[in-house]
């Protein structure tokens, strides 16, 4: 074939959808049974769990464009998010709605951000733990920076380099603190509004991406070797796969070591392992967040979902339900499910959040890996093995196969442009979606 396409994540789907519109032959290689990666819905007791949320935040007219073309009908909905300190919630982004916090600690947060820089300090700190006392002051770092981001990365902010979150991290706004401090201010950040499928279903829109290039896919089939001399891709199965140029969605690390490239430090491809709890109840929840990010540290886990908040459809009749993230600890045993879907029900019951009639269910996934640690000094060495790669024929796309820290626009859009260059197009258009309607 012309050009093989490993994975049919969101990446993958959008590398074929425009390899197809381009009337280039191809075929993708899919280790699952579906298409959709992380985007996937699975069906647990009645209920819709998708693998951790997977919302849509359109910042491409062309790729929104695209995505309501699908037959999936999208609604706008907007964000409803909360952090659980020890004694209060407060509405998220938490710096610009101080306003929930008590006087004294209010005002000493205040005096902090008065006296924080400004400008951009991206590559300069040392660490993310410089970067956040830099930014936001020691007050507000330990009460939730810290604490949140040392759970969602089982290390210590030290360990972490100071631009580990990419593009996701607030800038400064002085006079939006300032707002915040005496009335709510919820409509701030990337997500402040996100696009879900009315059907309460993310994988829905995943089989729809995938349907019009469905017959090229090869589901159920993993790969065990790439030979690089001979352009030749050979499966678990056995079966070899000859092709002139290959885009990549997996993971960079498996990659690498599929196409022979043995100088690999461990410490720039490190990543988290995330175990996503769901949990089915009949009941209800007593209230109205999508999601709360949990700084608290008597709970182990960083992130709370409520899906039902998000669609009703995700639940049964008179039923509701909790989507659960906790990164498992390097090192350290990890705790049970059931020991963390206890824990967290108790939780949310002292508080009043939910109302509990017959525990139905504890289901858990494994996502591996989940978060990757993309690192400043990573730069140069992942450039050598993008320039190497490129020269046997292969490109990256995705959040794995570039190693970044990616919203789903982002991956698909990856994809499209990676395919682009494979047509010899440029792959800045990303008119790539209008290639891949």
């Amino acid at each position: 074939m012309d050009t093989l396409v490993l994975g049919a994540g969101l990446a993958g789907l959008g590398a074929a959808r425009t390899l197809q519109s381009c009337g280039v032959p191809f075929g993708v290689i899919e280790a699952d049974s579906m298409a959709g990666g992380l985007a996937q819905t699975a069906a647990v007791a009645g209920f819709s769990f998708d693998k951790t949320g997977h919302y849509l935040h359109f910042k491409s007219p062309d790729v929104e464009r695209l995505m309501r073309m699908q037959g999936v009908a999208l609604r706008q909905i907007t964000r409803r998010a909360a952090v659980l300190l020890e004694d209060v919630i407060a509405p998220y982004p938490l710096q610009f709605n101080l306003w929930a916090l008590k006087e004294p600690l209010k005002q000493r947060i205040l005096d902090e951000l008065e006296s924080a820089p400004t400008a951009d300090l991206e590559g300069a700190p040392a660490s993310l733990a410089e970067a956040a006392y830099a930014y936001w002051g020691r007050t507000l770092t330990e009460l939730f920076f810290r604490p949140y981001n040392e759970k969602l990365w089982a290390r210590p902010l030290e360990d972490l380099p100071a631009d580990c979150l990419g593009d996701y991290v607030p800038r400064m706004d002085r006079e939006l603190v300032r707002q915040g401090s005496k009335s709510p201010v919820q409509d701030y950040g990337y997500n402040a509004t996100f696009f879900y499928p009315e059907s309460g279903r993310m994988g829905d829109l995943m089989d729809a991406l995938a349907s019009p290039v469905g017959d090229k896919i090869r589901f159920g089939s993993s790969v065990r070797e790439i030979d690089t001399r001979a352009n030749a891709c050979i499966l678990s199965s056995g079966k070899t796969l000859r092709y002139q140029r290959l885009i990549s969605s997996i993971p960079l690390p498996q990659l690498l070591k599929f196409a022979g490239i043995s100088d690999v430090p461990s410490d720039l491809l490190s990543f988290t392992k995330l175990a996503n709890i769901r949990i089915g109840f009949r009941g209800r929840l007593r209230c109205p967040y999508h999601w709360v990010y949990i700084s608290d540290p008597t709970l182990p886990i960083h992130r709370i979902g409520f899906p039902c908040n998000v669609d009703p459809g995700t639940c049964p009749e008179g039923c509701a339900s909790l989507s659960i993230e906790y990164t498992r600890p390097p090192e350290a045993q990890p705790l049970s499910a059931e020991t963390l879907a206890h824990l967290t029900l108790r939780y949310l019951l002292r508080r009043g959040m939910i109302e509990v009639e017959e525990l139905l269910f504890v289901d858990e996934i494994l996502l591996s890996p989940a978060y990757v640690l993309y690192r400043s000094k990573g730069r140069e060495k992942f450039k050598e093995w993008r320039e190497e790669l490129e020269r046997w024929g292969i490109l990256v796309a995705g959040r794995f196969g570039v190693w970044d820290y990616f919203s789903m626009e982002q991956a698909f859009q990856s994809g499209c442009d990676a395919a682009l260059q494979c047509v010899h197009r440029d792959p800045m258009r990303l008119p790539s979606a209008r290639g891949a309607s």
